[in-house]
Order: structure tokens, then sequence, then C-alpha cells
């Protein structure tokens, strides 16, 4: 929480509270956790935890990326606790190496979706969960929750600045940012006005003109690549940024970008 209250990154507060899954308490519990988050087609992609050894870490790595995966199917901010016969072998077969008896899982989703996961590695294994297993966990799926969903609306505050809110390609920012950020080199960029578009504001209005250019950039977007980058620069101002710098592929585009543009 620290971290997170001053400013600190999303890896950093998640890292803390992987590390904050340990314990060796005088009532003989034992923990190690990490922390599963990154999700891409809903399975996780990235685990924070230094505490946790080689090969427990290879053992959950095995499993993030299955739908069969012991916290797969939990529901989001449930503690669940499973005994070692309940686990994928070679899951159970890691945590028995360190004398492990149980696994607990908790998945946090974030806006509907599952955007994390804290897995902790317990020892002895008792059913109901003691209540400082219990609370720790609980504190710091909060703490989880509240980083990430702190990360994923700066995120969408991001992708929004650069962003055209009439047509959804980029807009001026974005198409700018893009350029500083790849060598001129290895691009080639297509330049599109629209011929007569103040023709359309002045008789049919500017609703209508709207709806001309929300379509442009639909079209433009059609024909584009899946790296290429569509960008309104503003008024009835395009550009597509292709990359890749052969003449004729890119003569190509503009052929294809005209006929686009040019249907009814």
């Amino acid at each position: 929480m620290e971290a997170l209250l001053r400013g600190g990154a999303v890896d950093e507060v998640l890292e803390r509270c992987a590390d904050a899954l340990v314990g060796d308490r005088t009532d003989s519990r034992h923990l190690v956790g990490c922390v599963l988050s990154q999700p891409v087609h809903g399975r996780f992609t990235r685990l924070h935890g230094s505490t946790v050894s080689s090969a427990l870490r290879d053992a959950v790595h095995q499993q993030m990326h299955l739908s069969s995966a012991p916290w797969a199917e939990v529901e989001s901010r449930t503690v669940a606790l499973f005994g070692l016969d309940e686990l994928p072998m070679a899951l159970a077969d890691a945590a028995r190496a360190e004398k492990f008896e149980a696994l607990v899982a908790v998945p946090i989703d974030v806006d509907g979706t599952r955007a994390a996961a804290l897995v902790g590695f317990i020892a002895p294994h008792r059913r109901p969960l003691p209540g400082f297993v219990r609370q720790l966990f609980d504190h710091l799926a909060d703490i989880t929750a509240l980083a990430l969903s702190h990360q994923w609306s700066n995120d969408d505050l991001r992708r929004a600045a650069r962003r055209d809110g009439l047509t959804g390609v980029a807009n001026r920012t974005g198409f700018d940012e893009q350029m500083m950020t790849c060598d001129p080199a290895l691009i080639t960029v297509l330049y599109i006005d629209l011929d007569e578009f103040k023709a359309i504001n002045d008789v049919h209005g500017h609703e209508c003109g709207d709806r001309v250019l929300v379509e442009v950039a639909r079209r433009l977007v059609s024909v584009s690549g899946p790296t290429d980058l569509v960008a309104r620069l503003g008024g009835d101002e395009f550009a597509l940024v292709h990359f890749g710098v052969d003449i004729e592929a890119a003569r190509e585009i503009g052929e294809q970008v005209v006929v686009a543009v040019g249907q009814p």
C-alpha cells in the first residue's frame, strides 16, 4: 500500500503484495506465494514474487496459460483452498517436494474482467483456512485490485487522449507520438484529404459530414494492415502510417485507399 500511495508502478505494488504472502509463525503455519497478472485472452502471462522457489515458479508457470488451472473457475475475491490431491500432478509434486500441503488462490476481477490472482502454498493443510491467512489474502487482494483498477483507469485515459472522439482512430497526438517513436526510414506515410468535404457540411449539415468522416475512417482501417496506424489529423485530413518501405506495396495501399474511399 505504501508504494501505491506514493504513486509506485503497479509492478512494484504487485511484487510487494507477492512478497507479503510469506510467513513462518509459531503455530507452525508456513506460507509462500506469488501474484499472477497481465491476462491475455483470459490467461495470465506474468508472475510476481521473489520468495517462490524456481521449482514452484516453473510449476505455476505451466498452469498459468491453462483453462484447467486451479484458480481458473474460482469466483473473484473468493479465498479458495485446494489440497494437493486436488491439484494437477506437476503442481502438487512441486509443492509436496517443499513440504507444502495445500494451495490457496484468490482470483481478482477488475470491471468484470479477470485481472490477477493471488496464489499461495501453505502447510499444514487444515480446513477451514486459519483466520489470519484468510485476512492476509483478503487484505492483499484489496491492494492488488486497487492498484490494477488505478492502472487500467490511467491506461483508458491515455488511450482516450490519443484517440479521435468521432471516428475512433488515432488523433493528431497519437499520430505525432507514433512518428516520434518509429524510424522514418522504415515507414511509409500516406496523407488523405477529402475533396469537396466542405460542400457536404454546407449543403447537408455537420451531422451528415460527421457520418462521412466516420465511414471514411472505417474504410481506411479496412484496407490497412494489422500493424498500420490510421489517424485523423484534423477536419477532413487523415493519415495512414504503413510499417514498410516497399514502394510498390505503398502504391498498392494507396490505390486501395482511393478505391475504398471512392465507393458510394
